[in-house]
């Protein structure tokens, strides 16, 4: 083999490996469901207007239900979690590991 082909092999490579991780988006970061991110969007948007005593009843309400959703999709994703583990391997060992929420973000800045 000579250096040129092992440079094309490596441009080939690299050329791969940029389109394979363009094509690898996280759709939900946060692991929040639709509604707790559409929720979140709204109190970003009343937060941000400059007349905030008129919204602050609504930005109370929306954080209330922000916290609920927050609860509520955690629970989900912890059952998921644990079925998954448990269809796959039948214990519950590595499932507990990963439900560790140590230093996780659940609501995005």
């Amino acid at each position: 083999m000579t250096n040129t082909d092992t440079r094309m092999k490596y441009e080939k490579l690299v050329k791969l490996l940029t389109k394979v991780k363009a094509n690898h988006n996280r759709k939900n970061k946060y692991k929040l469901s639709h509604t707790t991110i559409q929720l979140i969007e709204r109190r970003k948007n009343l937060l941000s207007k400059h007349p905030r005593k008129d919204n602050l009843k609504t930005i109370t309400k929306l954080s209330k239900e922000i916290s609920a959703n927050i609860r509520k999709d955690r629970k989900t994703m912890r059952m998921q979690t644990l079925e998954r583990h448990i269809a796959k391997t039948g214990r519950v060992k590595k499932a507990l590991k990963e439900l560790i929420e140590i230093n996780k973000e659940w609501i995005p800045n």
